[in-house]
């Protein structure tokens, strides 16, 4: 039949991991793309050929820096003159936003006079929210669902994008802000390690 070409994101390594289905799907594939250099090491080292394993990096397209003013920016949003750290993402145990969340709880907001907004939704939002209601001065925001052509506007706004995640291949989220100038704090899972270099 026809050459079978299959794409594998970060979010699809659990179920390649666990899955005998998802396995012999890719021990079938003509090739497998896979979007980090991690993300191509675990697939060979799960005894898909080598020769058959490319990578080709995740990319985004790059916007230009949100329009206006970033004093005005913040304003708009809603945001005060408080270091604002951003999450972008799904409000999930895989990207850790509870791991975030139990570091607000331990006043890491009151410490760095910041504010946190959580740009996303997911199954862990109710508990997340109820953990913010005991953090003093309003520093928690939950801002939902963001639509994409808004997210440099929020990245262009903040101070820092922070990313704990779990399990990543290479996160989009994180290209967009490095490519808006945002620094980020994230862990050293999947692909992160290959956009991020410590005090750079």
């Amino acid at each position: 039949g026809p050459p079978i070409i299959v794409t594998i994101w970060g979010s699809d390594m659990p179920f390649a991991r666990r899955s005998q289905l998802v396995r012999r799907t890719l021990g079938r594939a003509t090739s497998i793309v896979a979007v980090s250099e991690a993300m191509r090491a675990e697939l060979v080292a799960m005894g898909m050929p080598g020769e058959r394993v490319s990578l080709v990096r995740a990319a985004v397209h790059l916007t230009d820096p949100p329009a206006g003013d970033r004093g005005i920016l913040r304003k708009r949003l809603g945001l005060d003159e408080r270091t604002t750290v951003v999450f972008l993402g799904r409000l999930s145990h895989v990207k850790g936003a509870d791991v975030l969340m139990r570091a607000v709880s331990a006043g890491v907001l009151e410490e760095t006079n910041s504010q946190l907004v959580f740009l996303g939704s997911g199954n862990m939002e109710a508990s997340l929210r109820e953990a913010a209601r005991a953090i003093p001065g309003e520093r928690v925001r939950f801002e939902g669902f963001v639509p994409h052509g808004r997210v440099s506007e929020w990245l262009g706004a903040s101070d820092l994008l922070v990313m704990p995640s779990r399990s990543e291949g290479l996160p989009l989220a994180l290209i967009e802000a490095l490519s808006l100038g945002v620094p980020a704090v994230a862990s050293s899972v999947g692909g992160i390690p290959e956009l991020v270099t410590a005090g750079e």
